[in-house]
């Protein structure tokens, strides 16, 4: 609820909502590491790039770590 009343002042409150709900259905939203509510509203989550979450929760970071794995 606290990080809920500190996004609002500053963002469209359906606008997280709708992203809420596009986080959730991705593969991102459904992996095991998906971050809970609280971090993910602080991390302003519903401004990332939409294609981050369709990659299974892996940042771009992530990506690069795996590719120099490799």
């Amino acid at each position: 609820w606290k990080a809920w009343q500190q996004v609002l002042p500053w963002t469209d409150p359906q606008t997280i909502i709708n992203a809420a709900i596009e986080f959730a259905l991705s593969p991102a939203g459904m992996s095991e590491y998906c971050p809970g509510p609280a971090p993910w509203l602080r991390g302003k989550r519903w401004e990332d790039d939409r294609r981050s979450w369709q990659r299974g929760g892996l940042n771009d970071r992530d990506l690069r770590q795996q590719e120099q794995a490799y």
